[in-house]
């Protein structure tokens, strides 16, 4: 639970994009989520299913 936490908070900490509350995903650019994975791999099932 505790690491599930911090890939969240990692995700809701990023600036210049945001949540989409009607589909519960992160509405991120695909060269975002590359950035993303590459620092946490754990993070990219966040990029289509929701919170």
């Amino acid at each position: 639970m505790k690491k599930k936490w911090q890939v969240l908070r990692g995700l809701i900490n990023q600036t210049g994009h945001g949540y989409d509350p009607v589909s519960g995903t992160f509405d991120w650019p695909e060269d975002v989520w590359e950035n993303i994975n590459a620092v946490n791999s754990e993070a990219k099932k966040y990029k289509t299913a929701p919170l």
